[in-house]
């Protein structure tokens, strides 16, 4: 019965279908790993487990977060702890199969199909209350946090291939201007105020790789115009101060330290967070425990206190230095192989990708709804079956 199954076919078509839904309606996020699951059981039992190499990093972070059950001894941090295994297991799944042909083209139309869907939804919605609890724009991925995460992937991928891909007909340049261009504005309209950082962050890496790559003449060229733009910005800088455009004033909130509460809140939970680390260093008080219902907060904070709005420092008070260096011990791992991949395409956009996302779990924890692992750590999935796969090994 087994054999009779093709199991790549599944998994090709599977994904079409799957991945797009996902990041339109997430809702399926069980379904996805079950999915995958069964597929690599009957791949495995056929042809036998492929080492991608990730697997003791995986293990380990899973370990470290797996600790902070010992001496708090809550069956809900294993709970949790489980569903982060559920979704870091999944390139270890992907692996298992054959490479999706021409995923490089085939990620630039998804991605500016994605652009296209979002602006649309944007201009057929933009009048109703979209997410009346914090009034923000999203298009994929349920929630504007996320949503804002999915857009500077596509903004990241549009102008990287549009720069890197030599092979590129007239229709592929206007797509992956007009690409880079939509998802830029969709960003705008997110309003998350740590994805304008990541998206200055990416820009400066992009424009920065760019310079590399350019003669002498027109490196001349670009530091004259940067020079000319900069003088323009300060010259006008007074007015843009001034300004009480709404975008604007987020990114002028960024600053103030004093009287946003946004900000303010954030500094309460990042010092509450290190107390209560120094109070448990080892192992932490126990994982996804840092919150209203087992730290004490003062009053005005407690209604948004779902954790330290920081990953890194949620983690601190959570799992301990144990945890979180074993925690991030894995994510050095992923930057280190897209970091010896940065000459291709695909190891260049997940490596400035999740350096932009590395920015964002300053400001929140992405570990929550999960949905933003979920998306990125299928990509890091495919991406991996596509290059070489000895090499992840090898570093």
């Amino acid at each position: 019965m087994i054999e009779k199954i093709n199991e790549e076919l599944l998994f090709k078509y599977g994904t079409y279908i799957l991945f797009p839904l996902f990041i339109l309606y997430p809702s399926s996020q069980s379904e996805i790993f079950i999915f995958y699951l069964l597929l690599t059981i009957i791949k495995v039992k056929k042809e036998g487990y492929k080492k991608c190499g990730l697997e003791l990093y995986i293990g380990l972070a899973i370990l470290g977060l797996s600790l902070s059950f010992i001496g708090n001894w809550h069956t809900k941090i294993l709970k949790q702890v489980f569903s982060v295994f559920k979704i870091l297991i999944l390139p270890l799944f992907i692996y298992q199969f054959k490479a999706i042909e021409n995923l490089e083209k085939k990620l630039f139309y998804f991605f500016n199909a994605l652009g296209i869907y979002g602006l649309l939804e944007f201009l057929v919605i933009k009048s109703k209350p979209i997410n009346p609890g914090a009034a923000r724009y999203y298009s994929y991925l349920g929630f504007f946090m996320d949503s804002s995460v999915v857009a500077l992937s596509g903004y990241i991928y549009c102008f990287l291939y549009l720069i890197m891909k030599r092979e590129k007909t007239n229709f592929e340049k206007i797509l992956g201007l007009l690409g880079t261009l939509i998802f830029s504005y969709l960003i705008l309209l997110h309003q998350v105020r740590a994805t304008y950082l990541s998206f200055l962050t990416v820009t400066i890496i992009i424009l920065g790789y760019i310079f590399m790559k350019i003669s002498i003449k027109n490196k001349i060229i670009v530091f004259l115009t940067t020079i000319f733009l900069f003088g323009a910005f300060f010259k006008s800088s007074d007015e843009i101060v001034k300004s009480d455009n709404v975008y604007i004033n987020r990114i002028k909130s960024i600053g103030d330290t004093k009287s946003n509460h946004s900000n303010t809140a954030r500094f309460y939970f990042w010092k509450t967070a290190i107390k209560t680390f120094e109070s448990s260093p080892i192992n932490g008080i126990g994982y996804r425990r840092f919150n209203m219902n087992n730290i004490k907060v003062e009053k005005k904070y407690e209604d948004e206190f779902y954790h330290a709005h920081s990953e890194i420092f949620s983690m601190l008070a959570e799992v301990g230095i144990i945890g979180i260096f074993l925690w991030y011990l894995f994510k050095f791992k992923i930057f280190q192989f897209f970091y010896f991949q940065r000459k291709r395409l695909l190891g260049l956009f997940l490596l400035i990708t999740f350096i932009g996302f590395e920015i964002q779990t300053f400001f929140e924890v992405y570990l929550v709804a999960k949905n933003t692992y979920r998306y990125l750590f299928m990509l890091l999935g495919f991406i991996l079956t596509y290059l070489k796969k000895d090499e992840l090994e090898s570093n």
